[in-house]
């Protein structure tokens, strides 16, 4: 698998995570039998979309980059749909934790034994 199309499964994850808590932030007081297979099928075609991932990469990248992907979007939908500011030190924070992520990702990949 590309490394763009990595990128594209791991949004897509993504997308599916974030679907998932909108729906139970938004849809909460609904009835179970709406809810829980609307959260079912969201987190499982989002699993299939990383699980899809990790045939091809590691294990710690994946992850990165799903969480990556999943926060950065959430931040943007958050300031551009809800109107939702952060402060100068949360963007700093945010900021210094997806250097570190970016860092990890481009570490060569070494195994041992």
């Amino acid at each position: 698998m590309s490394p763009l199309m990595t990128m594209l499964f791991a949004a897509a994850a993504a997308a599916f995570y974030m679907t998932s808590s909108w729906i139970v932030q938004s849809w909460g007081l609904s009835p179970y039998l709406v809810l829980v297979p609307a959260l079912i099928l969201t987190l499982a075609v989002g699993a299939r979309f990383e699980t899809q991932i990790l045939r091809d990469r590691r294990l710690a990248r994946t992850i990165f980059a799903v969480l990556a992907v999943e926060a950065i979007a959430t931040a943007a939908i958050a300031v551009a749909v809800m109107g939702d500011a952060y402060t100068i030190r949360e963007a700093a924070g945010a900021l210094a934790v997806f250097s570190g992520i970016a860092l990890v990702g481009m570490a060569p990949a070494t195994r041992q034994g």
